[in-house]
């Protein structure tokens, strides 16, 4: 060993104990082993490279996983996503921290568990499970993007976990060969909870969904199922913002566009005053949560909503025009009806107790299933199941 190694190690060390601290404070480390886990598997060894967003210009930068520079490991280990791939390429990322934390913890993993990971990325997340499962657990990882996942192969190899397969294909259709699962968890965004899903896991096995609060957007439902017969009960336990699942049944590549020419469209009819939104009297930080949980009201209520990039398009089937909501306002596009079926959204949202996400329950049943929407909750028709919310007494 020498003196600059030395000092390396001791950086390293220095920052992963930061790293638990960092943790601690957000109390996600409450699950037994899983300081223990995070601290066996470091970060840094499965960020091969990195989107510096902190510059003027973001560029990637690339890291030698055994001599990573102080700089380099000030941003693997701090508590944001780290995006790995970007377009024209694939578009991966390494998970926020605090939030690969939390949904270990709704696990629950124990020593033999086996687990189906949907979303491999650098595959550091599936060396995490292989720790806490232990080596009589399995792990099979399935990852769209052969090139990430040949990455992510790699990873898991040189780290020595014998117990992960990272499997190439469609993470919709999960991995038959290593069924039954006690466990699944998905680390993208989904638009449906899948039949090969609920076909895979076993009886009383648990599901861990980003589930989209309404198609087409980043706004995800974090929902812990329990499989029940041929259905799934569950809690959604808080919301984030993923990547959104690709492939054959996931997001479109022409979503995107679709929702700019109707934004375009939107804005060329007549535009009524501007006024400011609900929640614009809450903390500006705040403003992006209470927005997307009135905005799921809103879903529910049965209206569209499209979002493209911080504006939110929202219109109905029942009524004509359009209403656009920013971060602290909303403005009527053509004919009103929109914007007031809109605000008597708002204001039964508020008389409710203006609850947010974590306040439903969901049941998933199969498309096929002849379900009817309950008195005190809500149906929601996906394309491969039917979803019954209710809110929490």
């Amino acid at each position: 060993m020498t003196p600059r190694s030395d000092q390396r190690d001791e950086l390293v060390s220095e920052f992963g104990d930061r790293f638990i601290d960092m943790l601690r404070i957000h109390g996600v480390l409450g699950q037994e082993g899983l300081e223990i886990a995070f601290r066996a598997v470091p970060r840094h060894r499965f960020v091969r490279r990195y989107l510096d967003q902190r510059r003027k210009k973001p560029r990637m930068v690339r890291v030698n996983v055994d001599r990573p520079t102080p700089a380099q490991l000030s941003s693997i280990y701090r508590n944001h996503s780290l995006t790995t791939h970007r377009p024209p390429g694939p578009i991966s990322t390494v998970s926020q921290p605090s939030l690969v934390a939390q949904m270990l913890s709704l696990l629950d993993l124990k020593p033999g568990t086996n687990v189906l990971e949907i979303g491999a990325g650098s595959g550091w997340n599936a060396a995490l499970i292989a720790h806490l499962v232990g080596t009589r657990g399995r792990i099979s990882s399935v990852e769209l993007v052969s090139e990430v996942a040949a990455e992510a192969r790699r990873a898991v190899a040189r780290e020595g976990y014998r117990n992960v397969q990272i499997v190439t294909g469609n993470g919709a259709n999960g991995h038959a060969g290593g069924a039954p699962f006690d466990r699944i968890i998905s680390t993208v965004g989904s638009p449906d909870i899948f039949p090969t899903w609920v076909n895979q896991v076993k009886g009383g096995g648990k599901l861990l969904v980003p589930l989209q609060a309404f198609p087409h957007g980043p706004f995800c439902l974090m929902s812990l199922f329990k499989k029940r017969g041929t259905h799934l009960v569950g809690d959604v336990h808080g919301h984030a913002w993923f990547i959104l699942l690709q492939g054959e049944d996931g997001a479109g590549a022409d979503v995107e566009v679709e929702v700019q020419d109707r934004l375009k469209t939107a804005r060329g009819k007549k535009k009524g005053r501007k006024k400011r939104a609900p929640w614009a009297c809450v903390h500006p930080g705040a403003i992006p949560h209470h927005r997307a949980n009135l905005l799921f009201m809103a879903y529910l209520a049965g209206m569209r909503i499209e979002q493209h990039q911080k504006t939110f398009l929202l219109s109905s089937p029942d009524t004509d025009g359009y209403c656009v909501l920013e971060d602290d306002s909303l403005q009527p596009l053509g004919r009103r009806d929109v914007h007031d079926q809109f605000m008597e959204i708002a204001e039964q949202w508020l008389a409710s107790g203006a609850p947010g996400v974590t306040n439903y329950r969901i049941e998933v049943w199969p498309r096929t299933a002849r379900k009817r929407r309950p008195r005190s909750g809500w149906l929601v028709e996906r394309e491969h199941s039917k979803l019954i919310l209710r809110l929490k007494n």
